[in-house]
């Protein structure tokens, strides 16, 4: 009963040890500079390649791509990308490797001994629910590229009515100017980014809202 007792007790502090580590860790990881720095070097690298583009290639570039790619594009390529990935190598793999290594050490010290159905089992659904996963983000990546591009739209609209504000008020386009904004506003797309985030547990959402 005391080997029992001490066993249990040294599996109770095994398995809370690690959530106090994390929780440190969850918490630290907020000063460590790690997205701040590679927006910032993001920043820096996309402006000096566009202040060192020839004429003509500067010429292809509006202004709301440069806008939008700043403040947009790579806020999603750090937050979605790279820290996205981080977190899968160094969050859910290793979660992933405890479990298969907890069901061996169970086994091992079950009567039975080691039975390679469950590990079989467990290395075969992990993988097949996250592609299941992947596979319904599909749709929610096409509506992303169709809110950006919308997105993209409503900037330069906007982006020119400022430059031209001048000729919008002296010719008193106030008012069409407004409806044509408020027709790109109006887009489905704009819908379509909304409901991406729960295409993966209602698919009946995937209808673009008019």
């Amino acid at each position: 009963d005391k080997e029992k007792s001490a066993e249990l007790s040294v599996m109770g502090v095994l398995w809370v040890a690690p959530f106090c580590f994390v929780h440190y860790l969850s918490y630290r990881k907020n000063f460590w500079k790690v997205g701040g720095s590679i927006k910032k070097q993001l920043y820096g690298l996309i402006f000096k390649k566009f202040l060192n583009y020839d004429d003509t290639s500067r010429s292809q570039i509006s202004t709301d791509k440069i806008v939008m790619t700043l403040t947009r594009d790579v806020n999603t390529a750090v937050s979605n990308g790279y820290i996205t990935t981080v977190d899968l190598l160094f969050g859910s793999v290793p979660n992933i490797l405890y479990l298969l290594a907890s069901i061996v050490w169970l086994q091992l010290q079950s009567a039975n001994g080691l039975d390679p159905v469950p590990l079989i089992a467990a290395s075969a659904l992990v993988p097949a629910v996250a592609f299941i996963l992947v596979a319904r983000q599909a749709g929610t990546f096409a509506g992303l590229t169709q809110f950006s591009t919308a997105e993209n739209a409503c900037i330069s609209y906007v982006i020119k009515s400022i430059i031209n504000y001048q000729l919008v008020a002296d010719y008193d386009r106030r008012t069409s100017t407004e409806q044509v904004f408020d027709c790109q506003r109006s887009y489905p797309s704009w819908n379509i980014h909304a409901l991406g985030s729960i295409h993966v547990c209602r698919p009946w959402t995937r209808r673009s809202t008019p």
